[in-house]
């Protein structure tokens, strides 16, 4: 092996670190040039939504028809939200409702030991940590975009996209004042999509959903630590003595490189990785692929003004889009 070979981010295994999970991925570049004879998708499936019917008569989820649970969605013209009849969690549900008694439902087989007393006492054998569980509970919702059947967010115009992102805020506002009244036990909301069969979507007709849990899942809560971690360590550049945000950091970080990447497809050096990770970008947000990336496809978005939750969209983004309308 020649080890004074120099090195190269395009050529060389090496491993990228992950500042929110405070973990290594794994990258091996040269792989992506051998012979490819894996999966390939037709052109024509990402034409599917196009040559859908406004209207299904099947669908679960167009207005007017009946869903699974036997249930009538009513003839909504705009944004729909119901709770889900299949949902992951429910409210129902007693909290912390699971017993080591219980757990023997699952594991029968159970040692025991003399106690001091001299009578038998129930002993796990080794097994502490390896069967092991709690009680979720919370509230999970679906939205339906709009009674379109046949349009993804993607295809509907800007008034329908801000009436969806308002109805976002909405619920997120609800589920947290449930929290602060004391009369929920959520710990953590998300909004999300499953788009498309391969990733699990029960039904084509475009819509997401919202979880609020009663604990914070582990990745989340991975990144919540780290970014309080660098906070702690590090000010603002601002010189305004304000903690720093690794996602603000990161985000401008990845814009100047996007600047500065022109020289590099000008002027390439061998083994040099200095070219753009930056999907596309504007003064409110950012879609950056990672310089962590696990997945081929992975992309991230980041608020570029600094936004802690949702909520706080409706001033720093309309403050944003009334500039940008005053510029053109």
């Amino acid at each position: 092996m020649n080890t004074s070979t120099r090195f190269s981010f395009t050529d060389h295994p090496h491993r990228r670190y992950n500042p929110l999970t405070k973990s290594w991925v794994l990258c091996s570049p040269h792989r992506a040039k051998r012979p490819w004879l894996g999966q390939t998708e037709d052109a024509s499936d990402s034409k599917n939504n196009q040559n859908k019917n406004h209207y299904d008569p099947a669908c679960h989820l167009c207005p007017g028809n009946r869903r699974a649970s036997g249930k009538t969605n009513p003839e909504y013209k705009a944004t729909f939200v119901f709770p889900n009849d299949f949902a992951a969690v429910n409210q129902n549900q007693q909290p912390n409702q699971i017993t080591p008694q219980s757990l023997s439902q699952i594991l029968r087989c159970q040692a025991k030991q003399i106690d001091s007393s001299g009578g038998e006492a129930e002993e796990d054998g080794g097994l502490k940590g390896i069967f092991d569980a709690e009680s979720a509970t919370g509230e999970c919702r679906v939205i339906c975009y709009s009674p379109r059947h046949d349009l993804t967010m993607a295809g509907l115009g800007q008034t329908e996209i801000r009436a969806i992102i308002q109805t976002w805020i909405s619920i997120y506002k609800e589920l947290s004042a449930k929290e602060e009244d004391g009369n929920g036990n959520l710990k953590y909301i998300q909004i999300f999509e499953n788009k498309g069969a391969m990733m699990g979507c029960s039904n084509p007709h475009p819509h997401g959903q919202v979880w609020a849990l009663s604990y914070v899942p582990e990745e989340p809560a991975k990144e919540i630590e780290a970014l309080a971690e660098y906070s702690a360590r590090n000010t603002s550049d601002n010189g305004d003595g304000r903690k720093a945000c690794l996602l603000c950091k990161y985000a401008e970080a990845e814009i100047n490189n996007h600047h500065l990447s022109s020289d590099v497809s000008q002027n390439p050096q061998k083994g040099d990785d200095g070219r753009s990770r930056v999907v596309c970008w504007n003064d409110t947000f950012v879609a950056v692929v990672p310089f962590w990336a696990v997945w081929p496809f992975e992309t991230m978005v980041i608020a570029r003004p600094h936004i802690s939750n949702i909520c706080q969209l409706d001033s720093q983004c309309e403050g944003n889009q009334q500039q940008q309308q005053q510029q053109q």
